[in-house]
């Protein structure tokens, strides 16, 4: 098991959290919901600047929860009965961005550093300036070692809402809520 951030809905509105992943079902499984810690404001601060903007860039080092930040906000979309299209830099061309049709409520691109290292800063902030200028919404994730060395602002400077890894107070308040939940369930990890 191992510890890492994940964003869910935590009886009212989402929130980043800590949890637990786990390859295994059963009670290890069902404990992901009971051991979390919340980072408050920043699916907020996301919307505010799609909002204002229509787009939004999510940047933090690997594993503080881009992609699950993503993910959530897709969800909120759906949940709307609105229309998001997801798309990994990673699997798809960034080719791609110049087809899109019909009028998806927001786009998401994860991974941006893929097509950045691939294709250039300039290339890549010209297709993203693109789609804003063509009416879409559009929020991204970029690792932001990537973004902040490749990045060319004069060609593309979206908002930003940058992620940190947990710190020290965080870790310890995670570790105190597992213990206690993993101590009430009697199960060991």
């Amino acid at each position: 098991m191992s510890i890492f951030l994940h964003h869910r809905r935590i009886g009212g509105p989402a929130e980043v959290v800590v949890g637990l992943r786990s390859s295994e079902q059963g009670p290890q499984a069902v404990m992901l919901n009971q051991v979390l810690l919340s980072r408050v404001g920043v699916v907020e601060s996301v919307e505010r600047a799609l909002a204002e903007h229509n787009v939004c860039l999510i940047t933090g080092p690997s594993g503080s929860g881009k992609s699950c930040l993503l993910h959530e906000l897709s969800q909120r979309c759906l949940d709307r009965c609105q229309k998001p299209l997801w798309i990994s830099a990673q699997q798809q061309t960034l080719s791609l961005l110049g087809t899109i049709s019909g009028k998806p409520d927001l786009i998401i691109i994860d991974a941006l550093e893929e097509w950045l290292t691939r294709f250039g800063p300039e290339v890549v902030g010209l297709h993203c300036r693109g789609l804003v200028a063509r009416g879409f919404k559009v929020l991204i994730s970029c690792r932001r070692r990537y973004w902040d060395n490749l990045a060319n602002p004069s060609v593309f400077d979206p908002p930003q809402v940058r992620l940190e890894k947990l710190n020290l107070e965080e870790q310890m308040e995670f570790i105190r809520r597992y213990s206690e939940v993993f101590a009430v369930q009697g199960i060991s990890s």
